[in-house]
């Protein structure tokens, strides 16, 4: 994506607590291609070096859309609608929660537009450790992130169903998975300890456990879902706070100097 004078970085937030040290910026994007416009609002995180990771990964993800819009224009979107110059739009934008643990969840969505109509919608959550810039994705924790996700959710809601029943005695009261609905891509993924702390907007359980939720799971419940460095700090510490990517963060400095 070529980062010319049309991209301007603009100071959103900067979290508001001394401890804190990475700020949030929005990053704008407007340009005109020969096919397509972007217009896109993403975060743009401001700290030290271990934020670039997640300013890459997130821009990273945008050109996978525009490179999917290219794609496309050169087949002249035949296969997408019957228009011959049909209005296509790349449009991003994000909305920033820091949770209770004053950990930094963003959800970003990134869409592409044919005509007015949505095409395709990704979604993609980032939870950043404002105190040290760690930044954890699921890629980092599980060995397949759509096979660790799926079993995080299932852990949730028959954790959700349990709670439930016990919360009125004496009456007969069921909650069926099916009426659970818990937005995975919405979520929020860390580590404390040796547990995976998730936190999630739950709907379809009232009064108890409607909005947003924190879910604590071992990672001990899920050894055969998460990746091998994980597993190995287990093994061998049942205290130590696990902490990601440092390996990547050193190759990654060596590579920029």
């Amino acid at each position: 994506m070529s980062l010319k004078k049309n991209i301007i970085l603009i100071i959103f937030l900067v979290l508001a607590f001394r401890s804190f040290s990475v700020g949030i910026s929005t990053l704008i994007i407007k340009e005109k291609k020969s096919n397509y416009d972007i217009d896109v609002k993403l975060p743009y995180l401001i700290g030290d070096t271990k934020v670039d990771r997640t300013n890459k990964v997130i821009m990273d993800r945008l050109k996978e859309l525009e490179i999917q819009i290219e794609k496309d224009s050169k087949k002249n979107f035949r296969e997408l609608t019957d228009s011959k110059e049909p209005k296509v739009t790349l449009k991003g934008e994000y909305t920033v929660r820091v949770s209770d643990s004053k950990m930094v969840i963003l959800i970003v969505k990134n869409r592409y537009f044919l005509d007015g109509y949505d095409v395709q919608i990704k979604n993609y959550s980032y939870t950043l450790s404002p105190l040290d810039g760690v930044f954890y994705s699921r890629e980092d924790i599980f060995i397949n992130p759509s096979d660790g996700v799926y079993q995080v959710k299932k852990i949730i809601e028959n954790e959700i169903r349990k709670k439930v029943r016990q919360t009125k005695t004496g009456e007969s009261v069921n909650i069926y998975l099916d009426d659970i609905k818990i937005d995975m891509d919405y979520g929020g993924f860390y580590l404390e300890g040796d547990d995976l702390v998730v936190e999630v907007v739950v709907k379809g359980a009232p009064p108890y456990y409607d909005g947003w939720k924190k879910f604590k799971i071992p990672l001990e419940q899920l050894k055969d879902f998460i990746r091998y460095e994980l597993k190995n700090n287990i093994q061998n510490s049942s205290s130590r706070n696990i902490k990601l990517n440092q390996q990547w963060f050193s190759e990654y400095n060596q590579l920029r100097i």
